[in-house]
């Protein structure tokens, strides 16, 4: 009797603290004003042949680098973070699709 009753509080510990971390989730997210009930009208993004607006990076060594020094080649910019497994999965997807363009 006296294991039914541990087993049931354990459980019961298990579930209340599994509530508790997934309400404290929900209530972390926040809701961003986009300006549309200003009337505002905000454009996002480039059209099909818009030139890509130049911008600046570091690079993992220190070396600063253009968009524009790239000017006339294929770029692809990917943004990713080391604790993201899907982005980690996605750079190997994109240095298998670079080697694969360098035998064209």
């Amino acid at each position: 009797m006296k294991r039914w009753v541990l087993i049931t509080v354990l459980v019961g510990m298990v579930a209340w603290v599994m509530y508790d971390t997934f309400r404290a989730q929900e209530d972390s997210y926040v809701i961003i004003d986009q300006g549309e009930e200003a009337g505002e009208d905000l454009e996002t993004g480039l059209s099909p042949g818009d030139q890509a607006p130049n911008f600046e990076l570091e690079t993992m060594s220190g070396e600063t680098i253009r968009l524009s020094d790239y000017r006339g080649e294929r770029v692809i910019l990917n943004f990713w973070a080391t604790w993201c497994h899907r982005a980690v999965q996605k750079c190997l997807i994109c240095r298998r699709f670079m080697k694969m363009q360098k035998r064209m």
